[in-house]
């Protein structure tokens, strides 16, 4: 796991040297809603894929958009896997009866990590000159 995720800073930090160079593929996440605690489990953190492009957050600059969309697909597999650890440890702790309290900021974190699956399978990678980011 922490080569893994080596792998990927060190991807990242070659991809923002690459940008600077005047390289064109960025990797867009759509922005994320407020937290509603009293909407069904999992349903607490909208994606807010309507906004428009240019207010999308930038995740990283690529030279090729195949090398945009194999970063996209790992960050998304990584938070994928940070999501179900959070999920089944807030599934323990609904079992356990648990401090409400400490039900609650579990069960944010993981509306948090689930948002953010989301959130990077709705990412798309596109061209540094896209009209739409102006």
């Amino acid at each position: 796991m922490i080569v893994r995720r080596t792998c990927v800073v060190l991807a990242l930090l070659c991809a923002a040297d690459l940008a600077e160079a005047g390289c064109g593929w960025y990797l867009l996440v759509p922005p994320q809603g407020r937290y509603d605690e009293k909407a069904p489990f999992l349903q607490g953190i909208k994606i807010l894929m309507d906004s428009p492009l240019s207010k999308w957050n930038h995740q990283g600059s690529y030279e090729s958009a195949e090398v945009c969309e194999t970063v996209r697909a790992s960050q998304v597999r990584m938070e994928h896997s940070v999501y179900d650890k959070s999920k089944d440890h807030y599934m323990r702790l609904l079992g356990a009866k648990e401090d409400p309290k400490a039900l609650s900021v579990q069960r944010y974190l993981t509306e948090r990590n689930s948002a953010n699956v989301d959130a990077l399978i709705a990412a798309r990678c596109v061209t540094s000159d896209d009209p739409r980011l102006r």
